[in-house]
């Protein structure tokens, strides 16, 4: 294998400006996650009017990691969390759904899943 398939194969990538104790001209694997899952705990107030919702972006392993997460829903637009969690309060009736984008320098992954959440009127 020369070296060319050895960069395609393995996506490596040469890096003069990465600066190292061990060496200035390194070669290192980027990976983007290979999941992205949007996880939702819900509470509901009495009369149904209204949900508390935690949501959770979790990512799958990436080199280099994932430095930024994104909610976003088909009503209110969108968020970011460093920490990939969000607390709401969802007072709006209907149906609402959510998804969650990972940004990562390799590549930006959506999560596999979209959550649907209704709320009942008064």
């Amino acid at each position: 294998m020369n070296f060319r398939q050895l960069i395609k194969q393995r996506k490596l990538i040469y890096n003069s400006r990465f600066i190292s104790h061990v060496n200035r001209n390194h070669l290192f694997s980027t990976d983007k996650p290979d999941t992205v899952t949007l996880v939702a705990n819900t509470t509901e107030n009495k009369d149904c009017s209204y949900l508390w919702v935690t949501f959770t972006c979790i990512a799958s392993e990436a080199n280099p990691p994932v430095y930024n997460y994104l909610l976003s829903d088909d009503k209110d637009g969108s968020s970011f969390s460093k920490s990939g969690s969000w607390i709401a309060k969802i007072s709006r009736e209907g149906k609402s759904v959510f998804n969650c984008i990972a940004y990562q320098l390799v590549e930006n992954v959506t999560s596999t899943n979209l959550l649907t959440l209704m709320v009942n009127g008064k």
